[in-house]
């Protein structure tokens, strides 16, 4: 007898296709309603005696649809458990009908008329990959007439994905949006929230006015009640004082509002007490309107940065755009007509006297006349057009002396000098006048604060700081001086003080999160920005907000690399940054 091979062998074979026979014997059962086992009755109008039935398969429709699932669980409570026939209320037959025709045949048709109430069904039924595929169709057709009422409909139907997409596209057209009739058919807490958004990419506030003017004339005596609600929404001081006096002040919907002149005539104020420049940057402007923070080289880890980064507020990062000629610390930076002046400095040994102007037209950097004195550590600022040069170093001795640059002559000439001499010393321009804050003498860094005024030619001395500081940040907000980070005997100070004029005392903030000695800071959209900076271990790429409001500091995107003593200022422009290499 042979031998038999007794060794059991095994192979798996997958049927090809067979879950789509399985839905074609399915829907061949169904079509010739066989084991049929649930009818649905639809009915759209609750007043309609008509209705429509549907005949289907439990099976099917609860492996398809968890609502469906649900409703025919053997645990659950619901009648319809048990029930032959199941009605459904407020629901269009047709979608239904094309649904769980999609439930049998994998395949549905959408078409624009109707898509909107197939994503609603689909949304109830819990047909996710149905809710996602008209989420899709409804974004490929999104535009500036019908985004708004989208963006209702995702909102009531809890389609995230859909709503933050119309909201984006909303808020990114919004002037071509608010010229169309959706937004006239908002209501007054829909369009108060669109006008007041910091998102709305717009030019200026002024477009944002028009459109808050043409909501209310839309219909004037019923929405005549709102003028206040919806100027509360404007950013008011980034009006230009004309627009504000004769567009706003004078017009029928608020000049009768004794309420609605006063925020009017309160924004003038700001105009007439801080000046144009001043006034926007007090103002927590729309992001679309604000310009840019730029930083422009200081010290880094390789002995000096020679990048220019810029931090889009929209975006919420920093990017490089370009390199500067050659390394410079411990220079001071100004900013006229949205030109970028950079002030003395050093070069890593030689003290400078130079200047640079960064030429936009031919983007490239362009020297001006120099300094009388060659200066590092200088403070810079521009007060009413000229640009100022106040203390440093000269490579031999710490300087009271103070210059100013002529932008009509582009001449340098001596003004009074400070009534101490200051090193790495910040200045700010307040109240018409320049304050030169904290620095070091030739024993030690120093409390004192001085300002200097135009009008007389003469330093006069105010409350001093709360602490030694050098190396600070010094930066204007809401009339009031701040002074933020430096050092003293090797200690980075993360702590901050602001100065008010009016009762010429110092309080104490609350501090960063860190110490920062060779801080950039400016005021940027109604807030301070603190801007790297040495913290006595590495140079700083983090960069802090302080809310004066909130009085307390948050975190934004960090900057490409860490830097100390960085040129920092505000464009309006971040076109004007594309500089050359």
């Amino acid at each position: 007898m042979d031998d038999v091979d007794e060794s059991n062998e095994r192979t798996v074979y997958r049927a090809p296709h067979r879950g789509d026979r399985l839905l074609d014997g399915m829907k061949n059962l169904r079509e010739t309603d066989h084991l049929c086992d649930v009818v649905l009755r639809l009915d759209n109008d609750p007043k309609s005696t008509s209705e429509r039935s549907i005949r289907a398969h439990r099976l099917v429709l609860a492996s398809s649809s968890p609502y469906f699932r649900a409703m025919f669980a053997p645990n659950h409570r619901f009648a319809e458990t048990r029930q032959e026939t199941i009605r459904l209320r407020d629901v269009d037959p047709d979608v239904v009908e094309s649904l769980v025709d999609f439930m049998y045949t994998s395949t549905l048709e959408i078409e624009t008329d109707r898509v909107q109430a197939l994503l609603q069904t689909a949304a109830r039924f819990q047909l996710d990959e149905i809710v996602a595929v008209c989420g899709d169709f409804i974004l490929d057709r999104l535009n500036h007439f019908n985004c708004l009422g989208i963006r209702q409909f995702a909102a009531a139907h809890g389609c995230v994905d859909l709503l933050r997409a119309a909201d984006a596209y909303v808020r990114a057209h919004f002037v071509r949006v608010t010229a169309g009739d959706e937004f006239l058919a908002l209501d007054v807490e829909d369009a108060r929230e669109l006008l007041a958004s910091d998102d709305i990419v717009v030019e200026n506030e002024e477009a944002v006015a028009e459109a808050a003017l043409r909501w209310l004339r839309h219909d004037l005596q019923g929405r005549r009640e709102h003028a206040r609600a919806i100027l509360h929404a404007l950013r008011l001081p980034a009006l230009a004082p004309n627009y504000l006096a004769e567009r706003l002040g004078e017009s029928d919907l608020f000049r009768d509002d004794s309420y609605c002149l006063r925020m009017i005539v309160d924004a003038l104020a700001v105009h007439s007490r801080m000046g144009g420049s001043a006034a926007a940057a007090a103002v927590t402007g729309r992001k679309s309107t604000l310009g840019c923070i730029v930083a422009v080289g200081g010290m880094d880890s390789l002995k000096g940065a020679t990048t220019v980064e810029v931090y889009d507020p929209r975006l919420d990062e920093w990017n490089v755009v370009a390199r500067v000629n050659s390394k410079r610390l411990q220079f001071g930076v100004a900013v006229v007509n949205d030109l970028i002046y950079i002030v003395g400095g050093r070069d890593g040994l030689k003290t400078l006297n130079s200047v640079l102007r960064y030429e936009a037209s031919e983007k490239k950097w362009r020297a001006m006349s120099p300094m009388c004195t060659h200066r590092h550590g200088v403070g810079v600022a521009s007060l009413h057009g000229p640009i100022y040069a106040v203390g440093g170093h000269d490579g031999w001795s710490y300087l009271n002396s103070v210059e100013r640059f002529d932008l009509g002559t582009f001449q340098w000439s001596f003004v009074a000098p400070m009534k101490v001499p200051r090193s790495t010393v910040s200045v700010g321009v307040l109240n018409d006048c320049l304050y030169a804050v904290g620095g070091r003498d030739s024993a030690s860094c120093v409390r004192t604060v001085e300002f200097y005024s135009p009008h007389t030619n003469r330093w006069t001395e105010v409350a001093p700081l709360s602490q030694a500081r050098a190396g600070l940040g010094v930066t204007v907000l809401n009339e009031k001086l701040y002074a933020i980070g430096g050092h003293d005997n090797n200690v980075n100070f993360a702590t901050v003080e602001r100065y008010d004029p009016l009762c010429n005392q110092w309080t104490t903030l609350a501090p960063m999160s860190i110490g920062r000695n060779s801080v950039g800071t400016v005021a940027f959209g109604g807030r301070i920005y603190a801007v790297g900076g040495y913290s006595g271990v590495s140079y700083l790429s983090s960069v802090e907000v302080y809310d004066d409001d909130k009085e307390e500091w948050s975190k934004v995107a960090d900057m490409k690399i860490g830097r100390a003593g960085a040129g920092v200022i505000v464009l309006k422009s971040k076109d004007l940054v594309v500089l050359s290499t």
